[in-house]
């Protein structure tokens, strides 16, 4: 491949393909050959855990997933892999902690699936509320509380809960600015 992207984007999407085309000794060449700063970009370092799990070394892909998961708490995959490594290596608890953030985010993922096709979101909304502020989103679970609300108001429960996070979310991050539903 003559290609060689000068956009991290770009290339991160053209590492992707190749991986996918299972043409993993082009990746591994574009990835060796990466600019100076793009080596902590989480995309790149999962791709080298690709790589590297491919080969069977696994401290390599471990501290590769371990970087990506790192740096991007919602990579799904990385957390996926990074915790398959780790169960069959026998760090349970750890591997049990990346496997449930990968079962959360797939979960997301599902729930935002349902929630585009339904025709009553009104069930769904507060699921993803929930989820968000499980996943440590607090901002956006936040949002999905305030269109709960604002989906289902006589919900008396529902608004509690929602206040009920927005103050946990105030004392617990300081971040959190607004006012109550």
């Amino acid at each position: 491949c003559s290609l060689e992207p000068t956009n991290p984007n770009a290339l991160a999407g053209l590492i992707e393909c190749l991986i996918d085309r299972d043409d993993l000794k082009e990746a591994s060449r574009l990835l060796q050959r990466l600019p100076a700063g793009w080596h902590e970009d989480p995309r790149f370092a999962y791709f080298q855990g690709r790589l590297a799990e491919d080969a069977e070394r696994w401290d390599e892909a471990t501290q590769s997933y371990a970087r990506a998961a790192d740096g991007d708490p919602d990579h799904r995959e990385a957390h996926y892999r990074l915790g398959q490594i780790l169960l069959q290596s026998g760090h349970v608890s750890e591997a049990e902690r990346y496997l449930e953030r990968a079962r959360m985010l797939a979960d997301r993922e599902s729930l935002l699936g349902s929630l585009v096709n339904s025709e009553n979101p009104v069930h769904y909304v507060p699921l993803m509320a929930r989820l968000e502020a499980e996943l440590g989103h607090d901002r956006v679970a936040k949002a999905w509380y305030g269109e709960a609300v604002r989906l289902d108001p006589g919900n008396e429960e529902l608004r509690s809960e929602a206040n009920r996070f927005s103050q946990r979310a105030r004392s617990g991050s300081g971040t959190e600015e607004g006012s109550e539903w």
